[in-house]
Formats: structure tokens, C-alpha cells, sequence
């Protein structure tokens, strides 16, 4: 089956064009069959690349006044991977050196809110990359589904890591060079360290300024 690009109207129509439909800041690698992108036709990409394997599907929202792909690398599917799923809200914003990985596993998923704020190389990946078995056989490092689950205004200060089967609620803060492992339940709470806890609650981040 061959790859379907698909750009979303404001009114949430859909119109099919070309696989090699160009973006402005973007290259989209198809390296598999029967994947499926959705990009918002305001959404907006500096340097960034989307690598796709097969049956991987991405839908990635309006950028708006104040997000941005910049100098992005996403990863989706490799080593025989299949129905892998990225899904990015509007407003998302993520810079220099981040990467996206949904790789070496199928069934993988990878579910960001509206108005996320990423800074730079930080690292969001929902396995482990290899698969790791006991004596028997059984793999004991699988993912969930979903992998990843990053709420509505979220913050991802620079230099962090976001592994596999990691929740982050709504309006959560991560600390510069954290290390996130697990799940988080408070919403408006700080998390930093290695690997990352919650170091503080109550807070109410803004962001004002556009990209």
C-alpha cells in the first residue's frame, strides 16, 4: 500500500497531494510503505526532518503564532517496525538538537498536547532502541501503548531525556538535564533530576513571547 501526505485545512478538511509535496524547513523521508502524515497547513518547520518506516502515522497540528519545528529530527518505525503513531498538538514548539524516536518496535505511540514548549537537545524516546530477552525469550523491556503521554502546556527545559512509558499532566515543568523515567499524576508541578521528581507544586508557567 503506498504512503498517503495529507494537509489539514482550518475548517479540519483534509486534502491528499504528492508524497514529494514540499514543505518550507521540512524533508520527509519515506523509507516504507503505507504510512500516513497529516500536517495542518499552518504549521510551520525551520531545518527538520521526519524519517518515516512502514505503517507509521503522523499528525501534527497548527503551529500558530508560536510554535515552531527547529532543527527537529522524527524518527518513526526501522528494523521491521510497524503501526507506530505520533500524534503533536497545536502551538508545539521544539529547537535545536531535539529528536523524536518511535523505533525498533511496533505498536509504539507517542501522544503530545496543545502549547508544549521544548527547548533544546532534549530527547523523547519511546523504547528502549533494542529489544532486550530473558533466558525464555520473552521480551522484558517492551513499551506501553501509549508510550508517551505529554499533557497541554507542558514545559521541557533544555537537555532532557523523556523515556519510554512516561506521563507528564497538564502545565508540568521539567528541569534542565532531567532524566525522565515514570509517570507523573500533579499537574502544575515541577520535575528535575536523575532520574527526574517532583521538586515543587503549585506553579503556573507563561509564555508570552512568539518564536
Amino acid at each position: 500500500m503506498p504512503s498517503q501526505l495529507f494537509l489539514i485545512a482550518a475548517d479540519g478538511s483534509r486534502t491528499e497531494v504528492d508524497p514529494k509535496h514540499k514543505f518550507e524547513g521540512l524533508t520527509i523521508d519515506w523509507r516504507g510503505e503505507g504510512s500516513v502524515v497529516e500536517i495542518h497547513e499552518g504549521a510551520k518547520f525551520r531545518g527538520s526532518k521526519l524519517i518515516l518506516g512502514h505503517r507509521s502515522t503522523v499528525r501534527i497540528d497548527d503551529s500558530r503564532e508560536r510554535g515552531v519545528f527547529d532543527g527537529v529530527v522524527v524518527w518513526l518505525g526501522g528494523a521491521g517496525a510497524v503501526d507506530v503513531n505520533l500524534t503533536i498538538g497545536h502551538s508545539f514548539s521544539m529547537f535545536g538538537g531535539g529528536q523524536i524516536f518511535l523505533r525498533d518496535e511496533s505498536k509504539l505511540s507517542v501522544v503530545i498536547g496543545d502549547d508544549v514548549m521544548i527547548s533544546t537537545n532534549v530527547v523523547i524516546q519511546a523504547s528502549d532502541g533494542h529489544i532486550i530477552r530473558d533466558a525464555s525469550g520473552e521480551m522484558v523491556n517492551a513499551a506501553h501503548d501509549p508510550s508517551i503521554v505529554i499533557g497541554d502546556h507542558v514545559w521541557i527545559g533544555r537537555n532532557v531525556l523523556i523515556n519510554k512509558n512516561v506521563r507528564l499532566p497538564l502545565g508540568t515543568i521539567v528541569g534542565s538535564g532531567s532524566v525522565v523515567t515514570k509517570k507523573f499524576e500533579t499537574e502544575n508541578a515541577a520535575i528535575a533530576g536523575n532520574p527526574a521528581k517532583v521538586v515543587r507544586e503549585g506553579l503556573f508557567w507563561e509564555r508570552k513571547h512568539n518564536i
